[in-house]
């Protein structure tokens, strides 16, 4: 059998348990959101900020419940706990490398999901090493971050030390001119 077909008989099973009404409140739920983080993304632009932003993509989420099911999915809050779980596995995986095992959307409503990606925030920030402070030439009221700069700064008489593989490539290129005269 196709992967296709193979898709296309897990969607059917699927499908049996969808509810048309359940998707029509996820539906104007979803659309008032991505709405109102148009509107507020807007007043940020015309504030001068530049911003970037995305808003729920309503009609593939939609489709892929339709298609998929609804994965115990009963009600508006259900959903809501749904995508706040799913956005925990993102927030876990930037925080530690990857996923979480062994949770499933329904162990935490929404409100707990959001607690516990904020108290994932806040323990990834405070475990994050300190800032190196900038170069500052001691001539210089102004930091400097690049190194050539920093050379530069302080300057003609001092050189940049050589990498290894720049003494590398000097030594050679003097063992070869030397064999060659």
């Amino acid at each position: 059998m196709s992967l296709q077909k193979d898709n296309d008989a897990m969607a059917r099973l699927y499908t049996e348990s969808v509810d048309d009404s359940l998707l029509d409140e996820i539906r104007k739920y979803l659309d008032d959101r991505g709405a109102a983080v148009t509107k507020e993304m807007e007043a940020r632009r015309a504030a001068g900020e530049e911003v970037y932003y995305g808003v729920p993509a309503t009609d593939g989420i939609i489709e892929d419940l339709q298609r998929f099911g609804m994965d115990g999915i009963k009600s508006l809050e259900d959903f809501k706990a749904s995508e706040a779980a799913s956005e925990y596995s993102d927030a876990y995986k930037d925080a530690n490398g990857f996923r979480p095992r062994d949770y499933h959307w329904s162990d935490h409503s929404a409100d707990e999901w959001e607690k516990i990606i904020n108290d994932l925030y806040e323990d990834a920030r405070e475990q994050e090493p300190e800032k190196e402070e900038p170069y500052e030439h001691k001539n210089s009221d102004e930091p400097v971050n690049d190194m050539e700069q920093a050379f530069a700064a302080i300057g003609e008489s001092v050189t940049r030390p050589k990498s290894v593989y720049q003494e590398m490539s000097e030594l050679y290129t003097e063992g070869v001119q030397s064999t060659e005269e």
